[in-house]
């Protein structure tokens, strides 16, 4: 069963009923597409399809994945070189076993930056102050604030944000090649 309604006030080749399931952008008072300046309308599916540019030819298509590609590439070799930086720090300090709590032992198994370097935490640039003390993070060495740290569960000190990402990106890493070898 069709409806079709005709009213005077419309080209033919549009239509604003209540019957209709598409929408296209026309033009308000006149109703004629208007695909840049046209307020969304609902149209039958007749005036839908025979809108101008709908069984249009598609137009050139290009590939913009290799160059998402290059562009990317720098950050995630970066972040595949921070990864195995921190992969070789948590072995070390798996290594030093019940040592790793010393803070001297922390010390030669990562460089620390100064305490003099910084006056305010790496991370929310919070600055030091007798209130607001400064901790190194035990992975990379940097300056933080105790907000911006969060202990480590395996080794029981405090570690970046930057670091805490790194850890949980290579723990899904582990379970995602692990599930996939299964």
């Amino acid at each position: 069963l069709s409806l079709s309604l005709s009213l005077p006030a419309f080209p033919a080749q549009f239509c604003v009923h209540g019957h209709v399931r598409g929408f296209c952008r026309a033009t308000q008072g006149r109703v004629c597409h208007d695909p840049l300046c046209g307020v969304y309308h609902r149209v039958c599916v007749t005036c839908f399809t025979s809108r101008p540019g709908y069984s249009q030819e598609p137009g050139v298509e290009r590939s913009l994945t290799q160059r998402y590609h290059a562009k990317r590439q720098p950050h995630t070799q970066r972040l595949e070189q921070d990864t195995c930086r921190l992969m070789a720090t948590v072995e070390k300090f798996r290594e030093l076993g019940p040592h790793a709590s010393s803070t001297d032992q922390q010390k030669k198994v990562v460089c620390w930056l100064p305490d003099s370097a910084r006056t305010a935490c790496t991370v929310c640039w919070t600055v030091f102050s007798l209130l607001q003390r400064r901790h190194h993070c035990r992975f990379c060495g940097t300056l933080i604030c105790q907000s911006c740290g969060s202990e480590n569960a395996e080794f029981h000190f405090l570690v970046c944000r930057t670091c805490c990402k790194l850890l949980r990106r290579r723990d899904v890493m582990d379970q995602v090649s692990l599930s996939l070898s299964l």
